[in-house]
């Protein structure tokens, strides 16, 4: 029933120059449920986009560094803004108005135009300003907000959300140091005895691009699994594993091994890593899932031990078996 009457409406609004339908309002609310949106005027002009700026993205330049834009539905069907002013507050209400309407709201200064931001996030773009007031004040008090933003009839592709569907597979695809590979003892070590192993693995950093936004991820590990070459494994432990003084050389500890065979064997260890993101300094953001890194394998010899009993006396006989 509300969509036959917008319908008659703007078949009216054809015939007619009435410069009062041109002001869209939107009153948002959270104290009660009721909102009232504005629907697409066929007098808007759109805005004409940007030969060098890809349809998919639109980001603000302030400081130098750009700022990416995030897109809030408007209520009651009044379409897309970049403004969080289409969000319900408390004892507040909000309107937007197209921007650059002359005195009698029948016309679009031109003129005004020029100093404008382009709306081309998606077709149709329009630039609104936004006004406000408080709900605890009887007749309503509008005061207009500083700047402009800009408003779709269908939501533009958020950059935000091309960066979440692929943040993990850009995380897992870094060259991420997953840490030295240490034993005690090593290189060589004996058969049969404990052998000490830890990781030296640390926080990682990287700055890269992703769908033209600049991210800074920081990486974290969380888990190590050994493989100790011999067909043993060990893990996932949640702790890297440490150093033992030597007096405690071949004490057994939650990340040792015993080899049980001679010989050379290629000690790997994997490590997972944790992430998080910010997208051009912004706020910190959860990369949703973990990553697996490899360190570079350690040769571990393994020798064996032979004991043997002598008789001689070292004392008697110097060059003795065994002196």
């Amino acid at each position: 029933m509300r969509r036959t009457f917008f319908k008659r409406l703007r078949q009216r609004i054809s015939c007619q120059l009435l410069a009062t339908m041109l002001v869209a309002v939107v009153v948002v609310a959270l104290s009660h449920s009721a909102a009232f949106g504005a629907k697409t005027s066929p007098m808007f002009v759109p805005f004409s986009k940007s030969a060098d700026k890809p349809p998919e993205m639109l980001s603000d330049w302030a400081g130098g560094r750009p700022t990416v834009t995030s897109y809030y539905p408007v209520a009651d069907g009044g379409g897309w803004t970049s403004s969080p002013n289409a969000l319900p507050k408390p004892d507040t209400v909000f309107r937007y108005e197209i921007a650059c309407m002359d005195e009698g709201r029948d016309n679009i200064d031109i003129a005004c135009l020029g100093g404008l931001p382009e709306c081309d996030a998606a077709d149709d773009g329009r630039v609104v300003f936004w006004e406000s007031a408080s709900t605890l004040v009887e007749p309503l008090q509008w005061r207009r907000l500083d700047g402009y933003s800009c408003l779709y009839a269908e939501k533009p592709v958020d950059v935000m959300d091309l960066i979440a569907e692929d943040i993990l597979q850009a995380f897992r695809d870094l060259p991420i140091n997953a840490g030295e590979v240490l034993g005690q003892p090593a290189p060589h070590t004996l058969r049969g005895a404990e052998t000490n192993f830890y990781a030296d693995s640390g926080e990682q950093s990287a700055d890269f691009e992703l769908h033209g936004q600049e991210i800074h991820l920081e990486a974290h590990p969380v888990q190590y699994e050994w493989n100790y070459g011999d067909g043993a494994r060990g893990g996932p432990f949640l702790f890297p594993g440490g150093p033992l003084q030597e007096g405690e050389w071949g004490t057994k500890t939650d990340t040792s091994h015993i080899f049980e065979e001679t010989g050379d064997f290629a000690v790997g260890l994997t490590v997972t890593y944790r992430a998080t993101y910010t997208v051009n300094g912004g706020v910190v953001i959860d990369v949703p899932g973990d990553a697996a890194f490899s360190a570079e394998p350690v040769t571990i010899s393994v020798w064996r031990s032979v004991v043997n009993n002598f008789a001689d006396n070292c004392l008697e006989n110097p060059n003795g078996a065994g002196c």
